[in-house]
């Protein structure tokens, strides 16, 4: 896998994305990713540095000093702070980083298999380790949280948590800038923190401009009816139908396929839409100085779901093996982080 490519992978890993489902296929011969060796967690560093190449290793370095640099500030501690923050917490940052990085080495090797014909052995135990990768992010996320008490305080415990999310975002804006040729921005700005933001507000247009974009790039699909306030149904209704094209079964193969999971699957796709609006919440608590209780319930309630969703998305793709080879299986969990992708994108933009 070329530096980029893995760089592209990793930003775009959020929440299991990946690139979007309706780009040009992407070459995967490369004999770096047939190759790729997976590791399991704990992760031993040595072993996980000693399998980078020295281009891998410097955007590595890259990433962990970009961490570095951007939650100092999002948190606004200072060196002394930042410095015990990193004793209590180093370890399960470095791991998360750690993992996140397999999981999306391993996504592009898996794809290699499906494309290369890889046997269906070698492909079941990819899947088995990437869904396994899911539930340990979250597990390490939410130890990295409550590792950074009480040496942060709620809030900024809160927004630590947040921070993890938004720096992924923003790593793949300049992924997303850098392979369309734009102008490079700053990896570091000099000038001094922002202050905290005000509560979050939504547009009424914002829905509007996604639905009709979501309509106009998906025209093959009878989203016809559908929409209005219920963006959920909308999104839904367009996500079995590229599942069933991406799975390449008929309609009646997809009808049997969710007659048996699809109670994990609307539990999944609506505990995705609880996040983001839960997330955004949490934001408003914080810039409105709420009380450390509440904080901490919704911050406590945020760290179960993104573990809920890990094991959702383990259900939703082994309940999914009685009706489908292990091949199809594996492109479901791959289509689940692309079409994420897809949506976010869409609603980014959405939102101007």
């Amino acid at each position: 896998m070329t530096p980029m490519r893995l760089l592209t992978a990793l930003a775009t890993g959020v929440c299991m994305a990946g690139v979007s489902i309706f780009a040009p296929a992407q070459d995967h011969a490369g004999a770096d990713v047939a190759s790729f060796k997976p590791l399991t967690y704990p992760i031993d560093a040595a072993a996980f540095e000693k399998n980078l190449s020295e281009k891998e290793r410097e955007i590595y370095q890259l990433i962990e000093d970009l961490v570095a640099v951007r939650s100092k500030r999002t948190l606004g501690c200072d060196d002394a702070t930042m410095k015990v923050l990193s004793e209590k917490t180093g370890g399960a940052s470095k791991q998360l980083t750690m993992l996140k990085w397999q999981r999306s080495g391993l996504r592009e090797h898996l794809r290699w298999c499906l494309e290369f014909g890889k046997t269906e052995t070698g492909i079941k135990q990819s899947l088995d380790l990437l869904l396994t990768y899911e539930e340990q992010i979250a597990d390490v996320l939410a130890q990295m949280v409550r590792d950074s008490r009480p040496t942060l305080s709620v809030s900024k415990s809160a927004q630590l948590y947040l921070f993890v999310d938004d720096f992924e975002r923003f790593l793949a804006t300049r992924v997303a800038e850098a392979s369309k040729g734009a102008p490079p921005q700053p990896a570091t700005e000099t000038a001094a923190p922002k202050p905290a933001p005000g509560p979050t507000t939504h547009n009424p247009n914002d829905f509007d401009a996604f639905q009709e974009m979501l309509r106009a790039q998906n025209r093959d699909v009878p989203l016809t009816g559908l929409g209005g306030e219920d963006v959920v149904k909308l999104v839904d209704a367009l996500l079995v139908v590229r599942l069933g094209q991406a799975l390449d079964i008929n309609k009646e193969e997809t009808v049997k396929l969710f007659a048996h999971i699809g109670k994990a699957k609307d539990q999944l796709h609506e505990l995705k839409w609880q996040i983001g609006h839960n997330r955004a919440m949490l934001r408003d608590a914080i810039a409105a100085g709420a009380p450390d209780a509440e904080i901490q319930k919704q911050l406590d309630d945020l760290l179960i779901q993104e573990k809920a969703v890990a094991n959702l998305v383990r259900e939703f793709v082994e309940g999914a093996g009685k009706d489908i080879t292990t091949a199809q299986s594996a492109k479901m969990y791959l289509f689940l982080g692309d079409f994420e992708a897809y949506i976010v994108g869409l609603l980014e933009r959405a939102q101007g």
